[in-house]
């Protein structure tokens, strides 16, 4: 995916994921009663077509075909309203993500329920295949998850980048192919290791100068009570290091007490 159509999806992502749930329940109930009335509608087209029999009250020839014809042109009408329902719905159904929209803008919302398409990936997530958050800054003014990358093969080495105004939009999450094919992080500059079953994720920013923006605090909250939720991870397995003049850190500026206060306990 462009970079425009991810920045596009950054203003409606949130509306487009909210609107998709209640159309699919609206158009689950369309269908039902689609489903039930069509017997219906078929045995009145019956009957006023058909209202005894041909030997107890015949019809003439041209009575016979204009009921045939009406009752063809209601019949077609239901199949084409039953198909395009069909069609919307199974339209409205979410896709696995795909290599090419690794690095695309998944949710531009403030609801943590409207981030559940993360766990849409390539690779599906398995229930303990998580067990520990990583929090750090990317120790750059600007930046996004291509350009942290570094133009290596294997792309970012985090699983989500969160923009913050320059090179991505400010709050933008971004999630990486090492998340969508559940592969595990690559360890930031100047941190020895990360195991291999943590979620990395950077926020873009040299927060030993400046703070997070308001909103890179808000998605990166909403993500980080997402994933807990999903993969039973406590508070005490959310990791926020205090590495001053390095990336592997949070930075010096960044909440850190009042962030963990707002994590699941």
């Amino acid at each position: 995916m462009g970079r425009a159509g991810a920045r596009l999806g950054w203003w409606v992502g949130t509306d487009i994921v909210e609107f998709s749930f209640l159309f699919m329940g609206f158009g689950g109930l369309v269908d039902e009663c689609f489903r039930g009335g069509a017997g219906v509608l078929i045995g009145l087209i019956e009957r006023r077509a058909l209202p005894g029999s041909f030997d107890e009250k015949p019809f003439g020839r041209q009575a016979v075909k204009k009921q045939s014809r009406r009752s063809f042109i209601v019949l077609s009408s239901l199949v084409g309203v039953l198909t395009l329902t069909s069609v919307l719905l199974r339209a409205m159904q979410g896709a696995p993500l795909t290599p090419d929209a690794a690095s695309s803008l998944i949710a531009g919302g403030d609801s943590p329920t409207a981030l559940r398409v993360i766990f849409n990936t390539q690779v599906a997530p398995l229930p303990h295949r998580w067990q520990t958050i990583y929090i750090h800054h990317s120790r750059t003014s600007r930046g996004d998850a291509a350009s942290l990358a570094g133009g290596g093969a294997e792309g970012s080495g985090d699983h989500f980048v969160i923009g913050n105004g320059d090179g991505a939009m400010d709050g933008e999450i971004q999630f990486t192919g090492r998340w969508n094919l559940q592969q595990p992080a690559d360890p930031a500059p100047g941190y020895a290791s990360v195991d291999a079953t943590c979620i990395s994720i950077c926020l873009v920013g040299d927060f030993d100068r400046t703070a997070p923006t308001p909103t890179q605090l808000k998605r990166v909250e909403h993500l980080v009570q997402t994933l807990q939720e999903q993969f039973r991870i406590p508070a005490s397995s959310v990791w926020l290091f205090d590495c001053a003049g390095s990336s592997a850190g949070a930075g010096r500026y960044f909440p850190c007490s009042a962030f963990q206060g707002q994590l699941l306990r």
